[in-house]
């Protein structure tokens, strides 16, 4: 239970530290690279995932960029994935070693000469430097903790929860509920889901917090699709969903302008009641 509860931590941090990274300023320097590429090489679950799937590509990372006649630089993505990956890997190092310190925004602006703008030329080519990077590492320690969460010893009794009636499984810290939802409320949901999922990622609303609530909605149909709910596991995604939607209508009232705020309410808040109505933890 230790080590699944390391690798959460691990996790949550890589998370937050990723997303400060891709919303680096001109201003904050190479901070955030240094610090991506200090917590890679330092945390050994990271790292080891990274050195795995290095080992079988000698891709140079110099072949990852090219100069273009017309923007100064742009990335030619690697069609093997393992290479790929070394070569985001190679350049985030050289990003950070490198001496003298490499001017980021500038180096930036070399693959997009139109965005004049310091700001979002660096977090234009982070995100398309690094980001496939970052969704490789989070995927990686999400496929270790789901292979311990299988080894967490549970003890079985029956109990009835709120409107759940069922087997209830107890392990370390974990509470689980073997249920079912009907097929129409099932369907309701994962619609709901997906709906609230496309308008969260064509919104405009900060890169940290949509990157967290995207976590919850992806927890939550986790769990709803599966015969078994995680009581725990459920009912902090879902109040991970609230504050979004909490925050977000707390800015619409006080007249800050957000792209789709209205829609993103209101699909937000029929998911919620949705799920209000067949789990007793939401």
């Amino acid at each position: 239970m230790s080590d699944f509860l390391t690798l959460r931590q691990i996790n949550h941090d890589f998370r937050r530290l990723s997303s400060a990274f891709l919303r680096t300023r001109e201003s904050d320097g190479l901070a955030y690279v240094k610090r991506l590429y200090n917590f890679i090489n330092q945390e050994q679950h990271v790292k080891k995932c990274i050195d795995s799937i290095c080992s079988s590509s000698d891709y140079n990372c110099n072949d990852l960029i090219i100069e273009d006649g017309y923007s100064g630089q742009k990335l030619i993505i690697p069609d093997n994935e393992a290479d790929h990956i070394k070569a985001m890997y190679d350049l985030l190092n050289s990003l950070a070693l490198q001496e003298p310190p490499i001017y980021l925004a500038g180096f930036s602006r070399s693959f997009d000469s139109s965005n004049m703008d310091s700001d979002r030329a660096i977090q234009s080519f982070l995100d398309k430097a690094f980001k496939p990077l970052i969704h490789y590492i989070i995927g990686s320690l999400s496929k270790e903790m789901m292979a311990l969460e299988e080894h967490i010893p549970t003890m079985q009794f029956n109990q009835n929860i709120g409107k759940l009636i069922g087997t209830a499984n107890t392990g370390q810290n974990v509470i689980s509920v073997n249920y079912s939802i009907q097929s129409s409320d099932l369907s309701d949901i994962l619609n709901l889901l997906s709906t609230f999922r496309i308008e969260i990622e064509s919104s405009l609303v900060d890169n940290e917090e949509k990157e967290f609530v995207l976590d919850d909605l992806a927890q939550v149909e986790e769990q709803v699709k599966s015969n078994t709910l995680d009581q725990i596991r459920t009912k902090k995604a879902i109040n991970g969903i609230k504050k979004f939607i909490e925050s977000l209508t707390t800015k619409v009232v006080a007249n800050v302008v957000v792209a789709n705020g209205q829609t993103l309410i209101a699909t937000g808040s029929e998911l919620l009641n949705r799920l209000r109505q067949i789990i007793s933890c939401a």
